[in-house]
């Protein structure tokens, strides 16, 4: 069995675990793949979604994969700098 230490760090009012590539690269996983956290006794179990779990809400690009519209993004000027944000 491959193992490596790693700390809990705080990501907002979450926690996070920075996976490193090689532990990902052994296991098989992926960017943006789905997985299953599954908790038993004083362990965390990792394991890859099953291809039938989808997301409960679409994606952006399938949010957006009927829209029509002429709307352009364009940048524009709100005046000069009034404190410390440059």
């Amino acid at each position: 069995m491959n193992s490596i230490n790693t700390s809990i760090c705080r990501w907002g009012n979450s926690r996070g675990i920075r996976l490193p590539k090689a532990i990902l690269d052994i296991a098989g996983f992926h960017d943006d793949d789905e997985v299953t956290l599954t908790v038993s006794e004083d362990s965390i179990i990792i394991k890859r979604a099953r291809e039938t779990v989808k997301r409960s809400y679409p994606s952006l690009s399938e949010r957006f994969s009927g829209y029509t519209g002429d709307f352009i993004p364009e940048e524009w000027d709100v005046g000069k700098p009034a404190g410390k944000e440059i």
